[in-house]
């Protein structure tokens, strides 16, 4: 009898996802919906993420994800690449949702006009055009799929 050995699961940063391998566009989705998901959380206590990036965010796992953002003990406050700050400068919710759209925007690359078109808010320079949270930009998404 064989026995069976445990993957380690491997941790990678978003970037390096989407260097690796072109990715269907269903597990972009799914990564895409995990990661609003794990922003939502911060988003619930009001507090703001504000280092947003494609190198701040980490996949953890062998065949499905986990998203894993930077803990408490780095700082909030700040962007880790300006690319991610949003139009009108510092760090609040509707910031933390402009990133999370130019992130978007990165992975669901050839989504369907209606995910693009979640993702358009979410990037919309005026902070009251976009999603007033992560939460409400993931259900909006989900509508979308």
């Amino acid at each position: 009898m064989r026995k069976r050995v445990a993957s380690t699961p491997r941790e990678i940063t978003l970037r390096a996802f989407l260097e690796s391998a072109t990715a269907p566009l269903d597990a972009r989705l799914d990564v895409a919906k995990r990661l609003l998901t794990a922003v939502a959380r911060v988003h619930e206590n009001d507090h703001v993420h504000g280092r947003l990036d494609l190198d701040a965010v980490r996949l953890v796992g062998v065949r499905s994800y986990r998203i894993v953002l930077p803990g408490d003990d780095a700082p909030r406050s700040g962007v880790r690449d300006t690319r991610y700050s949003p139009p009108e400068g510092g760090s609040s919710i509707r910031g933390d949702v402009f990133a999370l759209g130019l992130i978007l925007d990165v992975l669901l690359n050839g989504a369907p006009e209606s995910v693009r078109a979640v993702v358009a808010v979410m990037r919309d320079p005026d902070p009251h055009a976009r999603y007033a949270n992560a939460t409400v930009a993931m259900c909006a998404l989900a509508r979308a799929t």
